[in-house]
This record gives C-alpha cells, structure tokens and sequence, in this order.
C-alpha cells in the first residue's frame, strides 16, 4: 500500500541553500541546550545540600559556635562604700576627711552615703578636720553673708561683705558690697597699727569722713554682735572646738542630726547640735553647721536661742588664698575710698 508521508532529510541528505542553514541551526541549538542541562545536573550532584551535612560536620559547626567569645556585658563600677571612722582617734578621722575632700571620693558619695560616713566621726574629730584646715589659711579672700538679731531685731535684709584677710600679725580689709544695708561702707584694722581700733567710714553721701572708732564700741556693735576680729575662718572653727569640749562635759557626744543640703548653690553636711540647758551656759541652744565636700572649714553657722528663734546666720563664700602685699591693710591704697 502506498505511503502519503514525505520522508524528512538526513543528516547525509543534502539539503540546499537556506533550508540546509536553517536545519544546522537547529540541530546545534538542541546541542547546547543539552550540553547545559547536564552541566547543571553535575554541578548539584558534586555539591551537597545543607540537609545532607554530615554528622561530624554539625558537630563541627556546633563546636566553633560554642567557642566563639560572646562580648561581656558593661560592668558601671559600684560606689565605694565609705569607711567606718569610729574605730579612728580624732587625728586620723581628721586626716582621712582632709585626703578625701582632697581628692574628691567625698563629692562622689550620694547624700546617704554622707550622712552614714558622718556620723561614724566624733565630735572631736569633726573639731580637729576644721581647726587643721584653717591653719593652712594664713591670708586669704572671701565673700560673707550674715544676718543677726541686733537689739531684739533680727536684720530684715542681710549684709554682704568682701574680707581680705591675715592672720598673723591680725589684718583685716573688709568692703560692703551692693544688696545689703550698708553698701559702700569699708573698715580696715591692723593690730600692728593700733589693736583696739579700725579706721573706716559709712557708705553713700558719708563715704568722704573716714575715721578710728573703737574695735568694740557701741558704733561698731550697732551692726553685728561680733567684732571684727571675729570674721574669719579661724574664729568659726576654734569657736566650734571650744564648744565641744562643753558638750562633752554634758554628756553630748554626737550631732542631734545630720543632713546634706543644697545652700547658696553649694551642696553641705549640716551638723544640727543641741544643748541641754542653752544660753548662757552654752553659746547657743542649738546650732546649725555645714561643711562642703571640698574644703575643711565651715561655710554655714547658724544659731537659735532658747526660744528657738535665730539670732545669726553667716554663709562664708568663695574663699581664696592670697598672698597681700603691703598695700592691702593700708588706708592710701588707691583702691579703696578712705
């Protein structure tokens, strides 16, 4: 029976022109593709899968995980907890508070931790740590304010006084500053000249009449209960020691209270001291006294009678120490207006 099919070329037919061109073509692309084909077989038969890791290999990979060093964690350093000063004699309590606001451990303690270190050191002790650190201050500068009950009345506005200071040979400068009652006013004493006077004039429109008035008279006395000898560091601290010895003698061995607080911008230890009878016997009923964290003498006093009511109040501010020259303790210096 004849066939209807027309049988397709072979690759020895020959096929003219085009179509013989046409059928290379074609019989090289199917080439290639095969060709890639089996490239691509040989490539995921030569590379195992993950899945197929052997066991010694994930024990491997676990093992290098385990040993990889994990970063430690940010340690913030603990506050050193302050000693206990009362195994200490009032010397070293005095020496260990002198090293310490020095170098600056006690500006880092929080206000518990002040007030716990605190009342660890004695009476005594306290007294020592202030009396040392003004023996250091031979001739100094400062800035106080201080407010008093003066006649029955306590000052409704306090003073402000710039004080140039020397110890021995006892010189004093001291200049009212703006703000308080007596602006303007100057006084200079200087125990080599004449030790119970101070020569000195009132501010304002009385400025030009300088004169010497009575270290201790009723002029000098009509605005401060103290005399002038009595406005340095010194003073505060030898007062504090002999106060002191009293409590002591009446069975008042440690501050009533201690507290840290914020005054004049200036952060404190307040020591709040009560007596058992009060004034005369002791010079007030109950004091107040505070030091800063950077410097051994007290910055703020204040004293309460027996009624309660404050009859003065001081704050002692930017003290620096100088060395004057001759100038400083003289009526002529151009800078003042004697």
């Amino acid at each position: 029976m004849a066939s209807f099919a027309t049988p397709g070329p072979s690759l020895g037919d020959e096929v003219p022109g085009l179509a013989r061109a046409r059928f290379v073509k074609e019989r090289w692309k199917r080439h290639v593709a095969a060709l890639g084909t089996l490239a691509t077989l040989a490539a995921l038969l030569s590379t195992p899968s993950r899945a197929q890791d052997t066991p010694s290999d994930a024990a491997s990979q676990t093992d290098k995980a385990a040993n990889t060093p994990v970063p430690a964690p940010v340690q913030t350093p603990a506050r050193e907890a302050p000693p206990d000063l009362t195994r200490m004699n009032a010397q070293a309590q005095a020496a260990w508070l002198t090293q310490a606001a020095h170098d600056g451990r006690l500006e880092k303690l929080d206000d518990a931790q002040l007030v716990a270190l605190f009342k660890t050191v004695s009476a005594d002790g306290l007294a020592t740590y202030v009396k040392q650190g003004v023996s250091d201050l031979g001739e100094y500068e400062f800035e106080v304010t201080r407010q008093e009950r003066l006649n029955s009345h306590w000052q409704e506005r306090p003073e402000y006084l710039d004080v140039r200071y020397h110890q021995s040979p006892m010189q004093i400068y001291a200049k009212w500053l703006p703000g308080g009652p007596h602006k303007g006013q100057e006084v200079i004493y200087d125990e080599t000249r004449r030790p119970n006077q101070m020569f000195g004039h009132l501010g304002g429109i009385f400025r030009a009449v300088s004169i010497w008035i009575s270290l201790d008279g009723p002029f000098a006395h009509s605005q401060s209960n103290h005399s002038l000898r009595d406005i340095g560091l010194q003073y505060a601290a030898f007062s504090f020691a002999g106060e002191v010895a009293k409590f002591e003698a009446a069975g008042v061995g440690a501050p009533t209270q201690v507290d840290v607080e914020e005054q004049h911008g200036v952060r404190l230890v307040v020591f709040t001291w009560e007596t058992p009878t009060g004034r005369p016997a002791f010079y007030a009923k109950r004091e107040r006294l505070g030091i800063d964290l950077r410097h051994p003498w007290f910055r703020s006093i204040e004293s309460f009678d027996n009624d309660g009511e404050p009859f003065e109040k001081f704050f002692y501010d930017k003290v620096v120490p100088r060395q004057f020259g001759d100038s400083a303790f003289d009526p002529k210096n151009p800078d003042y207006q004697f």
